[in-house]
């Protein structure tokens, strides 16, 4: 009767193992669970079959940092250990927690074992998903950023070839501003200076041609 009612009470505390999550493995890290009384005998188990046993216990306080980053100890504890299962030894951290009864007193302990195996593992595929998405987000940085550069850089290209066209003596050539930053002002300031030299050469022509014109009219 009392240890039934016991199990009853406890059991929401259970995790589910890899094998048992209906979620196929949400918490696969998990070895085991359960909760003990204050004498050490179990009422509640996540998983009944196969015999567990911890070999060793390194236990301390389990910390965590809150907002400011101070690290607060909690009345949950760790505990680096090694456990075995079918024969195999693994290590494995081992959390416990009190479990409080209705007057708040300590009435049992919660175990959560999980594999550090596993957990390794995880943080492995964790760093390698890390530096793909890196590395990912390096290479459109690296794309942005050039296809912002040649934006920047088409204008002054044009303006380059506009100025090219004009030093070969084409005066009626016409540099079209792209832009309204510094560069479309220089484009436009030296389309007005092409048009002046176009006007100057065509006065300067006009009058060569009126003093040949006088000059024959004089002989």
């Amino acid at each position: 009767g009392r240890r039934e009612s016991n199990v009853r009470r406890f059991r929401p505390l259970i995790v589910y193992t890899s094998r048992d999550d209906p979620r196929k493995g949400a918490w696969s890290e998990v070895v085991d669970a359960w909760v003990n009384d204050l004498e050490g005998k179990t009422l509640a188990r996540a998983s009944l079959s196969g015999e567990l046993r911890i070999n060793s216990r390194d236990e301390e306080p389990f910390r965590f940092a809150d907002a400011t980053g101070e690290m607060l100890a909690t009345q949950t504890r760790i505990a680096h250990c090694s456990y075995t299962r079918a024969n195999e030894t693994r290590a494995g951290r081992l959390y416990s927690h009190p479990v409080r009864d209705s007057q708040g007193k300590d009435a049992a302990v919660a175990y959560v074992l999980i594999s550090e195996q596993r957990i390794e593992e995880r943080e492995k595929r964790l760093l390698v998903s890390i530096f793909v998405s890196s590395l990912a987000v390096l290479a459109v940085g690296i794309a942005i950023a050039f296809l912002a550069t040649r934006q920047m850089l088409r204008p002054l290209s044009h303006l380059v070839k506009d100025m090219e066209e004009v030093s070969r003596g084409n005066l009626e050539h016409r540099t079209h501003s792209r832009s309204h930053d510094e560069i479309g002002l220089l484009a436009r300031t030296f389309d007005r200076m092409t048009q002046n030299l176009s006007v100057a050469q065509e006065e300067r022509m006009r009058l060569l041609s009126k003093e040949h014109e006088e000059k024959i009219a004089a002989e």
